[in-house]
Order: structure tokens, then sequence, then C-alpha cells
């Protein structure tokens, strides 16, 4: 049987890593309080096995990049590079719209 999609929340990048960074500031917390502080933080409901889930994988929330903090998932690695491809051809777009729409006196 499929779960309801409404059952369930998946934090993103970033709130995975404050909870983390939350675990290793107060280590005699219990698993328990970390779910409570995680629902009172993110205003989504943080079932107890999601920290102990998160923690078991830490290291692979603390270095992603800035434009991939509000994913839910980390994404391949050629996935990453096409992303950060197209970033750079959307920041090259604006700075040549930019200079077409006022050019320099």
């Amino acid at each position: 049987m499929a779960r309801r999609p409404s059952s369930y929340s998946t934090l993103s990048l970033a709130q995975k890593n404050l909870l983390c960074t939350k675990a290793a500031a107060e280590p005699s917390w219990t698993l328990a309080q970390l779910m409570d502080w995680g629902s009172q933080r993110f205003q989504v409901p943080v079932k107890r096995s999601t920290p102990q889930g998160i923690l078991k994988r830490k290291r692979d929330y603390n270095n992603f990049p800035e434009p991939h903090s509000t994913r839910k998932r980390h994404c391949a690695p050629p996935q990453r590079a096409l992303d950060d491809k197209l970033l750079h051809k959307i920041d090259e777009y604006k700075a040549w719209h930019v200079t077409l729409r006022f050019p320099a006196l």
C-alpha cells in the first residue's frame, strides 16, 4: 500500500543541515526533543525517525551549493553540473540584457 502524499513531509537540504547543527550544539538532546524542535522551527510535522535518518547521513548535508538549499534531495553530479551551467548562462543573459537596456553613457 502506498503512502498518501499528505501523510509525510520532506525537509529541504538547508533544514536538514540546520537540524544537524542543532544536534551538534545540543548533544544531550534525545531524538524526541530534536523532533519537537524541528516541528516548531520548520512549521511542518517531523516524525521521530526523521532526525535519526538525517543524523545518520549528516555528512551529506554539510556541503551543498547555495542555489540547491531549497531542494529536498541531492541531485546527481551530472545534474548539478548542468544546473551550474544553466545558472551561469542565465547570469550572462541578465548582464547582457541590462547593458542592452541601459547602455553606458
